[in-house]
């Protein structure tokens, strides 16, 4: 079986990477940071370079939430636009498509964790770009699999938890919701997923929700950050309102993984942490 990895330089693409290099399939890595869908003609020369293939893990993304709403135009051809030469790709050469997408799809109004059949509404431009991207792929294609995630964090050395221990460490004031429900989601689980689905052949193509097991705060994950370390330093409760920035958010944005349990059963969050932890060198 032959897999190409889109966005191979991305957090979530190096660990995949890592994931499936240890395993009995070819691998394809290609360095594209954002599939380019200005130019439908030269992203075809690109992927038709790689045939014969089987899968394709689309990890390109515009993920920074105020970059995207900054350059709304950039969030649209990158999340959304480039969807449309890939999938029409994938569905003529008989390519099942992994596509990662994001909790950020949601208004956040629900009280319980997502499920995948719930209405969608984003609040700003990176969710209605993602959710735009989506609809391309559902419209065109039969063999595919979404996976919404919540709050990943890995490879990449400015997700929350390393940017909560550094602030710790040098002395910085700490500030964390406790309005705002996520499901905190390890790059390597995630990957450790799309392998399973690989590995069993997995054929209930469709939407699926990725995360860790139950839901927390972000106030709550620093704590459990730190309590794990054993740092003792002070986090200043606060709600998202009055965070530095004015970009809305959904306040509810854990995800059920009750549909995706058949598969692949996610760790909770708490022992997903303390493997991140443990695999940084922090304990």
């Amino acid at each position: 079986m032959k897999i190409a990895i889109l966005g191979s330089v991305e957090p979530l693409g190096i660990e995949i990477i890592k994931t499936l290099n240890k395993t009995k399939y070819t691998i394809n890595e290609i360095d594209l940071s954002a599939l380019n869908s200005n130019d439908h003609q030269s992203t075809q020369t690109k992927l038709e370079s790689l045939l014969p293939l089987d899968i394709i893990i689309n990890c390109t993304a515009m993920s920074n939430v105020y970059e995207c709403e900054k350059n709304y135009e950039s969030s649209f051809n990158v999340n959304s636009l480039s969807l449309l030469p890939l999938a029409n790709f994938c569905k003529a050469n008989n390519i099942t498509l992994f596509h990662i997408s994001t909790d950020h799809v949601f208004d956040g109004k629900k009280l319980e964790p997502y499920l995948e059949d719930d209405k969608t509404n984003p609040l700003n431009v990176y969710g209605l770009s993602k959710l735009g991207g989506e609809n391309i792929i559902t419209s065109i294609m039969e063999k595919y699999f979404i996976l919404r995630t919540s709050t990943l964090y890995g490879f990449q050395e400015d997700n929350f938890i390393e940017s909560a221990i550094q602030k710790a460490r040098r002395g910085h004031r700490i500030e964390a919701t406790k309005d705002q429900l996520v499901s905190p989601t390890h790059t390597l689980e995630l990957a450790r997923c799309l392998f399973q689905f690989i590995d069993k052949g997995v054929d209930s193509f469709g939407l699926y929700h990725f995360a860790s097991k139950d839901r927390c705060s972000l106030f709550e994950l620093t704590e459990e950050v730190f309590r794990q370390l054993d740092i003792k330093a002070k986090i200043k409760l606060i709600k998202s309102k009055e965070g530095p920035s004015s970009i809305k958010r959904p306040l509810n944005r854990s995800l059920s993984v009750k549909k995706i349990k058949t598969y692949y059963a996610p760790k909770a969050w708490q022992e997903s942490v303390s493997e991140y932890l443990n695999i940084k060198g922090y304990l």
